[in-house]
């Protein structure tokens, strides 16, 4: 017997992530803050 697969589309990644954000907003916010740093996202400049 074939095995289907489900096709994701945008909306339901976006309705799952909504869910898991608004259930586990302080654990996610810790894991983000734990795992990315956002000085790495922000460069340095030097004025002269």
């Amino acid at each position: 017997m074939p095995t289907s697969a489900k096709q994701l589309n945008f909306g339901d990644i976006s309705t799952d992530f909504d869910k898991f954000f608004n259930q586990n907003q302080d654990n996610l916010l810790s894991l983000l803050s734990e795992f990315i740093s956002i000085s790495d996202f922000i460069p340095f400049f030097v004025f002269v």
